[in-house]
């Protein structure tokens, strides 16, 4: 008995120690770019990268003392945002899931508040780290710039389709349509921690490997990821992983998130990760890194031009274009990617007069649209027959529709709009040359690379 407790303490003082000694080396590498201006960008790296590596848990005091300890006056003066955390976040944090805590920290960071909750932490962090900034100090962080002939947003959710099937060709089959078998073999098993979504398991392996869509033409290379034993299905709050905050890559087959146990992403997670794919920056100058993709949902999305200078609303009316592929339609809970758009996907063509634009339906529409979503049998990833999913989703039916018809009023009134509506939007990235930078990359892209 007494052998077990030594041998217990040992191993919590050892577990302190390695704890203290994360801490430490964050704060001697926060020293070394203690000159450069960019500090506040290597200070949420680090700190979520000691959140994202932390087993015992942090305290902000100790976070703070060590801080303050640095021999670098601008690291010291970092302290002063433990104790803003202490007053807005206590030490209930740390006994959230740590899905739960990176997500929040991602969302500190890149200045998102959807829930009125972070609102006044953001705020103050704000005036600290702008009180931190001075003059003449050098660059430390060089943005990746390439010069692209072309960089579509579809591209870059198909690269992440290919990758997680391990195939090149689950891209090139037919959209899943109303004609299109459910898959089998999926159950929900309870409610997401969140009180909205659904958790989902696969019940019967067999079933959803003779059913998925996808499983059939994946690669059989060595070095594949073996998808058909670990099907990838629907998971709602599932998220990419990583191994590090700084890093550049994430990892699809790797549990991650707030959602199931299952391997998969929820349709914000998708969005996100496409984006890093082909290097679409959400703020100009700023290249995306692995760690933004746990940042948000589709509560951020639906709004995302209110938080992201790079992406912007669309406009409607006469001689525009409201819908493109790479476009992003967002309705509170569920978000998606444009694919591919057809000689008319708004269906006007029938549309003689302005009186007629509210009769416009989903059955005149002409697009596809690549998500993540629990149709046709919680599938997950899929292509999808744009007018065929609507018909399946009341609120993405609705707010297609609303675009639709006040884009087709517009036009006979030789009028346009930029909306800003509340239960739907439509954002386009601007593509240009200040929101273009470094591509994220994907574990296991390897087996699919004649493709990527």
């Amino acid at each position: 008995m007494l052998a077990t407790m030594l041998i217990l303490t040992l191993f919590i003082a050892l577990q302190g120690w390695a704890h203290s000694s994360a801490v430490t080396q964050a704060v001697q590498k926060l020293e070394s770019h203690s000159q450069c201006q960019d500090l506040e960008s290597f200070f949420w790296s680090e700190t979520h990268q000691l959140i994202l590596e932390n087993t015992m848990g942090l305290d902000w005091q100790k976070l703070k003392a060590a801080f303050q300890n640095s021999e670098a006056e601008r690291v010291q003066n970092l302290s002063y945002a433990f104790d803003l955390f202490q007053k807005h976040l206590t030490s209930s944090f740390f006994k959230l899931e740590k899905s739960q805590q990176l997500e929040i920290w991602s969302q500190l960071e890149l200045g998102i508040d959807t829930s009125a909750q972070l609102g006044p932490l953001i705020k103050d962090l704000k005036n600290l780290m702008e009180n931190l900034k001075q003059k003449n100090l050098k660059n430390c962080i060089q943005p990746f710039q390439a010069p692209r002939a072309s960089v579509n947003l579809s591209e870059g959710a198909k690269k992440v389709m290919s990758v997680i099937y391990q195939s090149c060709e689950a891209v090139k089959l037919a959209p899943l349509d109303d004609q299109a078998a459910y898959m089998e073999g999926v159950s929900v098993i309870g409610d997401h921690s969140d009180g909205v979504g659904k958790v989902r398991k696969i019940a019967s392996l067999p079933l959803v490997q003779k059913t998925h869509p996808y499983l059939r033409i994946q690669n059989n290379e060595s070095g594949c990821f073996p998808v058909n034993d670990k099907p990838v299905i629907y998971d709602y709050g599932g998220k990419p992983s990583y191994r590090s905050a700084a890093g550049f890559e994430i990892d699809l087959f790797k549990n991650a998130g707030s959602g199931g146990r299952e391997l998969g992403l929820d349709c914000s997670a998708l969005v996100v990760a496409s984006l890093g794919i082909q290097g679409l920056r959400l703020k100009p100058n700023e290249d995306m890194t692995a760690r933004n993709t746990a940042a948000f949902g589709t509560a951020t999305l639906i709004k995302s031009p209110d938080y992201f200078p790079c992406l912007d609303y669309v406009t409607i009316g006469k001689n525009e274009a409201p819908l493109l592929p790479g476009d992003i339609v967002t309705v509170q809970g569920h978000t998606l990617i444009i694919d591919e758009t057809g000689q008319d996907p708004m269906g006007l063509s029938s549309v003689t007069n302005e009186k007629a634009c509210s009769q416009i339906s989903v059955d005149q529409m002409d697009f596809k649209v690549l998500h993540s979503s629990p149709g046709w049998g919680s599938v997950g990833i899929a292509r999808m027959e744009g007018r065929d999913y609507l018909k399946t989703s009341t609120k993405m039916r609705a707010g297609i529709l609303k675009y639709a018809r006040n884009h087709c009023v517009l036009n006979f009134q030789n009028k346009i709009l930029k909306p800003k509506y509340t239960d739907v939007s439509i954002t386009r990235h601007g593509k240009t040359t200040e929101c273009l930078g470094k591509s994220l990359t994907l574990n296991h892209q390897s087996c699919v690379r004649s493709c990527l």
